[in-house]
């Protein structure tokens, strides 16, 4: 599995999101606590307009905004700063809180281009997470659909459809007022800033990502040399696709691509379902761990399979011998008993 992380220019400053009232908030109280499998959605547009004016003088809500300044210097005289009209939104916050804290803090900062991962507890921050499955993907004014699934151990988030991310629960955890949770009920809530045309939808969810596209097929020819049909979809790293069939007797499942620069970790999977939850079984777990002793001649390759929610005994050998930066073909052979 490809993995983004955005560690570096990553400012720790939470606490500045809400500093000023020009920001737009959105928060909603929520009646009813969260429970395992809670499905929110929050849809808006980043705003690319936010500017108040105060005693006839333009302000700039710099907390949530970046302003282009200007160093002009004249004859002798000494430079003076000057704000370009135009405005750069910086971030769009996404927040399920619990009472006082924050038990989920996803904040998509477009400078940086990183989504931040945290939680506030009496309001201190923990420490911060970045990595990510897929490129950033939030643009200035352009719409966005955000849905956040609260499973057992962990939120998972994904953007217009696609998975982006998970973050495991800390404390307090999103399901902190769950009957039987153990812990004092604290009222929960959710809250949206920086987007304007916001809305945000709490429901039971069946399956997750709910929007995803529709999945590819898998495309089948005749040897492995064959050239590729005009109809067959471009992949993008961490792709999903269809097997309506299976692997059909006398096949071979071949999966092509070109090794990271930075080679870490990815995997082949074998699955009853593409959807992220509830988590499909796994009938074969295929992954490269490349970075588990990587000083050994030879890479680890671990083998196993789920069902119903748990993992059996791994198989590891040490048979992978990749070099980052070439192109790879793996070749797995599928027995149908």
């Amino acid at each position: 599995m490809q993995e983004y992380t955005y560690k570096n220019g990553v400012q720790t400053c939470e606490d500045t999101v809400t500093s000023a009232p020009s920001v737009p908030v959105f928060r909603q109280d929520l009646e009813a606590p969260l429970a395992v499998g809670s499905h929110v959605v929050f849809s808006g547009t980043p705003a690319d307009d936010v500017q108040r004016e105060v005693n006839g003088q333009l302000h700039v809500n710099f907390s949530n905004w970046q302003a282009r300044f200007l160093l002009t210097c004249r004859g002798g005289h000494a430079p003076s700063v000057r704000r370009s009209p135009r405005l750069y939104p910086c971030r769009v916050t996404f927040n399920i809180g619990a009472g006082d804290d924050v038990a989920v803090h996803v904040d998509a900062r477009l400078p940086q281009r990183c989504v931040v991962r945290n939680t506030r507890r009496r309001g201190a921050w923990g420490p911060q997470e970045t990595a990510a499955f897929r490129p950033f993907p939030f643009a200035s004014g352009r719409p966005f659909v955000v849905e956040a699934l609260v499973g057992e151990n962990d939120t998972l988030w994904a953007v217009d459809g696609l998975h982006y991310c998970e973050y495991a629960h800390r404390n307090p955890s999103p399901l902190a007022a769950a009957p039987g949770s153990g812990a004092a009920a604290a009222p929960l809530w959710l809250e949206l800033i920086g987007a304007r045309d916001v809305s945000i939808d709490v429901r039971r969810g069946e399956e997750y990502p709910k929007l995803a596209p529709p999945w590819p097929e898998v495309p089948s020819r005749r040897d492995l040399e064959a050239p590729a049909s005009r109809d067959e979809p471009s992949w993008p790293p961490n792709a999903r696709a269809l097997l309506p069939q299976g692997v059909p007797p006398e096949h071979q499942l071949v999966v092509k691509g070109r090794l990271r620069a930075l080679l870490h970790s990815f995997r082949v999977e074998l699955t009853t379902g593409c959807q992220e939850w509830p988590r499909p079984d796994v009938a074969l777990h295929f992954e490269l761990r490349a970075y588990f002793e990587s000083y050994r001649p030879r890479q680890l390759v671990v083998l196993n399979s789920r069902s119903d929610g748990a993992w059996g005994e791994e198989r590891r050998q040490r048979s992978a011998a990749m070099i980052p930066s070439t192109n790879v073909n793996y070749i797995l052979i599928v027995t149908i008993a």
